[in-house]
């Protein structure tokens, strides 16, 4: 799943918000941060949910991971650990002699704007500038 999402904010809201991330320093990034968590937390979930059923282990393979990321950037990947269930990989993409389920990709793309728009409200409210930008 390389497919990002990005979050537009329109200029004068992302100049609200550097300003108040520039007051809050390292407080306000771990609030940004801590949005794009929930939110990521929350799709892995519904991931979860969704996934093929027949020991568990597949489902139980299903974790995040933190990337490495720059001041701007908040990256978290959701993947499937082959190591716990080698046969992930088959059941999402398919193979030669059988269909892919595609269960991780389509919760994805179904919750990826909802996710987006949600991660933008909880930044703003987090920063306190709910109000001013609704």
């Amino acid at each position: 799943m390389a497919d990002r999402i990005t979050i537009t904010i329109n200029p004068n809201d992302a100049r609200q918000i550097r300003i108040r991330l520039q007051q809050l320093g390292q407080a306000g990034t771990q609030e940004v941060e801590q949005s794009v968590k929930e939110e990521t937390e929350g799709l892995k979930d519904k991931i979860k949910s969704r996934c093929p059923y027949r020991t568990g282990k597949l489902r139980d393979s299903i974790d995040i991971k933190k990337l490495k990321a720059s001041d701007k950037v908040v990256r978290y990947q959701i993947k499937q650990d082959s190591k716990k269930a080698w046969y992930g990989k088959i059941v999402e993409l398919g193979s030669s002699r059988r269909k892919g389920k595609f269960f991780m990709k389509r919760t994805y793309q179904q919750n990826k704007q909802k996710m987006a728009d949600k991660i933008k409200n909880n930044v703003k409210r987090r920063l306190g500038l709910w109000r001013s930008m609704k």
